[in-house]
């Protein structure tokens, strides 16, 4: 698909040349954009390859975040066939690496970094602004500035000073978007106008993966932790940004499942963006894993939605196949530390709508402050055609 670049450059410089110029002048085309790639993208509508409105551009002729799919090497391979007498004001690659994708030790990351430059202008590229910087590094000096008054990278042909940028541009002009140190976040599916899963209206994220097995499962095509589409966090934070305006005063994003914990590591950092941005979060969660990451991603959480899927433990293991006592434990946390929680239970015909287990729930619940709502949830069979298509790719 390379040719595509190339010709577009070809034809737009071409058509550039038929426009009358000052004093003679020749006409030249530079690709890169400084660092206009964030506001550009705020003025810009949806385009046809997918980019959403309001979404930035890339900071120089390399791909978008999250565009890259196959590594920086056939990245750069691809920039590299964009023909300089096409463009001889300059094609600009913003590259960004982090250290140890470079190698082991500070030796080979040297050579191959300097391998790789080689490589590239031998195949007659133009012009590379490399960018090897610690992702932790970065985002220590997002959040404490005052640590690092002289820190620098490059961006279209400038060197700018790190903290000075906004918070957009940090995002988006740095190693801190590198694919290669980025947790991918596995998502299933969208749904761009919930208005079940939180208050108000909400954008949706329903991620690959869950350790339950509930018979009852509305979404079974998610349980699998081997499915989904690996996703950048800066594309579900594009997303949520874009989709802000309709969130009025109550609205925001929640992420939803299969179990969105499983992702915890990845989706501390797409959390903290989020919360930088005023953007509301709820967390629907059974409860049932527990670590530092996994308390940091709920500390995080404006609003948890805890699925109890049966109070009685017995009960419990033969639905979802697993104990509810980490569950327990989990909204014993919640209550602790104060975050607020909404209480979601499912009404399963002969699992879970025994009366007694429903006043033990609310015996042993009833003393939270920190539950903002019940939600009693009658049972449905919206997602049987699933399980019926399952089926049928299983056998």
């Amino acid at each position: 698909m390379d040719h595509l670049g190339v010709d577009l450059v070809y034809y737009f410089s071409e058509e550039l040349k038929k426009l009358p110029v000052y004093k003679n002048a020749r006409p030249t085309l530079s690709l890169l954009t400084i660092t206009s790639n964030v506001m550009y993208g705020k003025k810009t509508g949806a385009t046809p390859d997918g980019r959403a409105k309001g979404v930035a551009f890339a900071p120089g002729a390399n791909p978008m975040h999250g565009r890259d799919k196959n590594g920086a090497i056939a990245s750069l391979s691809s920039v590299a066939k964009l023909r300089y007498r096409d463009s001889q004001d300059g094609i600009s690659n913003t590259f960004s690496i982090v250290p140890k994708s470079l190698g082991p030790t500070p030796e080979e990351r040297v050579e191959n970094l300097v391998t790789m430059m080689d490589g590239y202008f031998t195949k007659g590229a133009h012009h590379l602004n490399v960018n090897v910087l610690n992702r932790e590094m970065l985002e220590d000096a997002m959040e404490h500035p005052e640590k690092y008054p002289q820190l620098t990278i490059r961006v279209s042909g400038y060197a700018v000073n790190f903290v000075k940028l906004s918070r957009e541009h940090q995002w988006k002009s740095s190693a801190v978007h590198s694919t290669k140190e980025c947790n991918m976040i596995n998502v299933h599916s969208y749904e761009s106008m919930g208005t079940f899963d939180g208050p108000g209206l909400r954008l949706v994220v329903f991620l690959q993966g869950c350790p339950f097995r509930c018979l009852y499962c509305a979404n079974p095509d998610t349980i699998d932790v081997k499915g989904g589409t690996p996703t950048t966090p800066e594309e579900i934070l594009q997303m949520a940004i874009s989709q802000k305006a309709f969130f009025g005063k109550k609205g925001g994003i929640t992420f939803s499942g299969g179990e969105p914990t499983l992702q915890a590591e990845a989706l501390i950092p797409l959390f903290k963006e989020l919360k930088a941005n005023g953007i509301h979060i709820c967390l629907d969660s059974n409860g049932g894993i527990w670590n530092e990451k996994v308390e940091e991603l709920f500390s995080l959480t404006d609003l948890v939605l805890l699925d109890i899927k049966q109070f009685n433990p017995e009960r419990h293991r033969t639905l979802t196949g697993r104990s509810n006592e980490q569950t327990l434990r989990t909204a014993a946390w919640l209550e602790e530390h104060g975050r607020p929680s909404w209480l979601r239970y499912v009404l399963v015909p002969g699992y879970s709508d025994s009366e007694e287990d429903i006043r033990l729930l609310g015996e042993s619940f009833g003393k939270y402050r920190q539950i903002q709502r019940v939600e009693i949830l009658p049972y449905h069979r919206l997602g049987v055609h699933k399980y019926e298509a399952w089926d049928g790719i299983t056998n």
